[in-house]
């Protein structure tokens, strides 16, 4: 009969203790992955919520206009029917009348389109009930200040992060391949004990046992194979080049979002101040027109051409303020500032 138990304990091995260092970059890799992947979402989620609350305001303004424009049909049917005017200025009143119409269901067919895209990018199922609280109004889109490249902080940038620790890794696995020439080592030992009998007695006292002990040690020292880790090391060092220069391209890229965004919202807050000035001016142009037909002074077509004005002011002071609210949200992002 034999009794006994083994042991042994790893001394050195570089494989192993790189391996550590390197699962620690891995697992700050996926992390920031994770982080990545929650800036792009938050971006996606912001574009689609305030698209929703654009073409919401759009309903709002062309629901204003077509009662205004009801109105000045009514007005004008009433006058046609006493014959102070025309049918043909009726008529002109009834296309664009029908045009709004046409538009104003466009726009609530994709005002149903884009709660299915919000709903999409939160995560929602498409039939769940969801209410927007923010108002456009409230939202403030200012030029913004001029960043030197020099002075920003580009671990602001989860991408800059990311390239960071690939290069950590990259460096790490070089000297994993370097360290391939060092030898392991690890030590063991045993202690056992043996029984010789002629009977089935081993569980019986006061009878001898013959004990063995063991203690001992290896090292290996790899010598040759072939010149396989030579080039190994040479790939791993080409891996750590493209890593820097990887390093180096995001940074020249950070440089142009910066400077590419700050253009583009300061472009983006000039045109929406220029068309909050000219929605201003073409409703007064708008009442202008209107009193003049009431009066008999102003005609017909004058009256259709404010209108018409009126609305294309209005347009261009939705998309402004839509191009505005994308490109503060794509600053945002450049300075890593959209957590």
């Amino acid at each position: 009969s034999t009794a006994g138990f083994d042991a042994s304990q790893m001394l050195f091995n570089s494989d192993y203790f790189v391996g550590m260092k390197g699962s620690k970059i891995f697992i700050e890799l996926s992390t920031k992955n994770i982080t990545r992947t929650k800036i792009e979402t938050n971006a996606a989620v912001s574009k689609a919520y305030y698209m929703v609350l654009v073409n919401n305001e759009k309903s709002k303004l062309l629901d204003a206009n077509l009662d205004r424009l009801k109105k000045v049909m009514q007005d004008t049917k009433a006058l046609m029917d006493n014959g102070f005017v025309e049918k043909i200025d009726y008529d002109r009143l009834s296309v664009l009348y029908t045009n709004m119409q046409v538009e104003k269901e466009k726009v609530e067919r994709l005002l149903g389109v884009g709660m299915y895209l919000l709903k999409f990018q939160m995560g929602m199922d498409a039939n769940a009930e969801l209410t927007l609280t923010d108002k456009l109004a409230d939202m403030k889109v200012d030029a913004p200040a001029t960043i030197s490249p020099e002075k920003f902080d580009y671990s602001k940038r989860i991408e800059y992060g990311l390239s960071e620790t690939q290069f950590r890794l990259a460096k790490t696995d070089l000297k994993r391949h370097r360290y391939s020439y060092l030898p392991f080592a690890f030590a063991y030992g045993s202690l056992s004990g043996n029984a010789y009998r002629s009977e089935f007695d081993i569980f019986s006292t006061g009878k001898p046992w013959y004990p063995i002990a063991l203690v001992g040690a290896t090292v290996k020292m790899p010598i040759f194979t072939g010149g396989q880790r030579h080039y190994k090391i040479q790939q791993s060092k080409l891996t750590v080049q493209k890593a820097e220069n990887t390093m180096d391209m995001v940074k020249k890229s950070i440089d142009m979002d910066l400077a590419t965004s700050a253009t583009m919202l300061t472009n983006a807050a000039a045109s929406l101040e220029t068309q909050k000035k000219n929605i201003t001016i073409a409703e007064d142009v708008a009442k202008v027109a209107k009193k003049k037909f009431d009066q008999g002074v102003g005609s017909n077509l004058e009256l259709i051409t404010a209108e018409t004005a009126l609305k294309e002011a209005q347009t261009n002071y939705i998309s402004a303020l839509y191009d505005a609210v994308i490109a503060k949200i794509d600053y945002d992002k450049a300075n890593g500032n959209l957590k």
